[in-house]
């Protein structure tokens, strides 16, 4: 298990946050409670790109590996891979928001939060490679 290793405490509080997000995103996307995405006008430059319900498989399954990474103790270099994949993810999202602030009626600030989890998961990937520590646990 991940947690054999040791870690820093930002980072056992940032890697099943990131879990947590990319899950709820999923499941959220998948099931679009009273269609309510695939009416928002903001995420219509999204469903451009893909359909609500593929951005919802992409952010389940990402959720999906970074918990198989964080429990499995053979994926020995499972949550890097992961956190790579959700900064690349995440920074994609923030792309895809920002383009719709430009092309529809939209927030510029939209894609500020997406770009926060990515650079944070930045953060938290490198603290992991570098095997950083706090001395705790």
């Amino acid at each position: 298990m991940m947690w054999n290793r040791r870690l820093t405490r930002a980072s056992r509080i940032m890697l099943p946050t990131y879990v947590i997000l990319n899950l709820t995103f999923g499941l959220v996307f998948l099931f679009d409670p009273d269609d309510k995405l695939s009416r928002a006008p903001g995420l219509a430059y999204a469903r451009d790109v893909l359909s609500i319900e593929v951005w919802g498989w992409l952010w389940l399954l990402l959720g999906v590996m970074m918990l198989v990474a964080l429990l499995w103790p053979r994926a020995k270099r499972g949550a890097e891979l992961g956190l790579a994949t959700n900064v690349v993810a995440w920074t994609l999202w923030a792309v895809v928001v920002e383009k719709a602030a430009d092309a529809r009626n939209v927030s510029y600030l939209a894609g500020l939060l997406p770009l926060f989890v990515a650079v944070a998961s930045f953060a938290s990937m490198v603290s992991v490679l570098r095997n950083e520590t706090d001395g705790v646990g």
